[in-house]
């Protein structure tokens, strides 16, 4: 489970390896949104929604491409896309040691977040799903 603060929404996520699903709950401005992130007819990801007033928001991520020889990420954020990038302290078995995760944005707009531990291909997509999910639903990044 990560938990944190991105803006002014408390964010949680937790991985089921089980099913290779996640789940995000994001609490903004007295709402509580919960998204369930894993494989669709789409690819790997899923869609943040929630309505105010009658009017839905929704942020749809989807994983695109993972390039393990330049440990990047491609992802397809609201249609468009956007460019993960990581450093790491070491690799072992197959995991990034203590992550750092560059994100550039369509717009040229970039975000630097870490993970202190241990994170797979799969840990680390999903961390992305959340983070990168979260800031563009809660307008951090626009």
């Amino acid at each position: 489970t990560v938990a944190g603060s991105l803006g002014n929404a408390v964010i949680w996520g937790s991985l089921d390896e089980a099913t290779g699903t996640s789940e995000l709950l994001i609490r903004q401005d007295g709402q509580v949104v919960r998204t369930t992130f894993g494989k669709t007819d789409l690819g790997m990801g899923g869609v943040i929604k929630h309505s105010v007033e009658e009017k839905e928001f929704a942020t749809t991520v989807y994983l695109r491409k993972i390039d393990k020889e330049t440990n990047t990420f491609s992802f397809e954020i609201n249609g468009a896309p956007v460019s993960l990038a990581v450093m790491f302290e070491g690799f072992e078995e197959n995991h990034y040691i203590n992550p750092t995760y560059t994100v550039t944005f369509a717009s040229g707009q970039q975000y630097t977040y870490r993970f202190e531990g241990h994170a797979c291909y799969r840990y680390s997509a999903h961390i992305a799903f959340w983070v990168l999910g979260t800031l563009l639903h809660t307008n951090v990044i626009q």
